[in-house]
């Protein structure tokens, strides 16, 4: 979809000076406006991956359906958080509104979201959407906030 996008702002370009200037294209026109439009879409999304990489490097989210236990692991430092959906108090999953609506968009970053999980105990919990793409297929609707947003850039951890 991104690439399509690029593709149709340059042919736009390319028509808007062709009927301005005359018959000759100034490519360097054209390579500036194709160029920012690329940078302009992919600055953001890089930077969010790589938040949400560096959030969620080294870890793991296990479910044991026979225990209905959920283990969230950090592999750097061996911690082990191990709770049930009894101990969830509250799961604030930020997405955007094209995400949340099931709808397409035209911003390359729209389906990056993640889940704060707050236990009971106060010990909070974040998991990107590179850990897992869809939070509420794997905890209980009931403890699920959805908030909407543009960009889903985390603020806090």
């Amino acid at each position: 979809m991104f690439c399509i996008g690029v593709i149709v702002f340059s042919l736009i370009g390319e028509f808007i000076i062709i009927n301005f200037r005359g018959d000759q294209i100034d490519f360097s026109i054209v390579t500036l406006m194709t160029v920012s439009v690329v940078l302009i879409f992919f600055i953001p999304s890089f930077l969010l991956h790589f938040q949400y990489f560096l959030i969620n490097r080294n870890k793991e989210l296990i479910i044991d359906e026979d225990s209905s236990e959920i283990m969230f692991r950090n592999r750097n430092t061996n911690k082990l958080i191990v709770f049930t959906e009894g101990d969830i108090r509250e799961i604030i999953d930020s997405k955007t509104k094209e995400k949340k609506n099931k709808q397409s968009s035209f911003f390359p970053w729209y389906n990056y979201s993640y889940a704060t999980i707050i236990l009971k105990n106060g010990i909070e919990i974040c998991i990107t959407s590179l850990l897992v793409n869809n939070i509420e297929s794997v905890f209980d609707q009931k403890h699920i906030t959805v908030s909407t947003s543009f960009y889903n850039w985390i603020s806090r951890r």
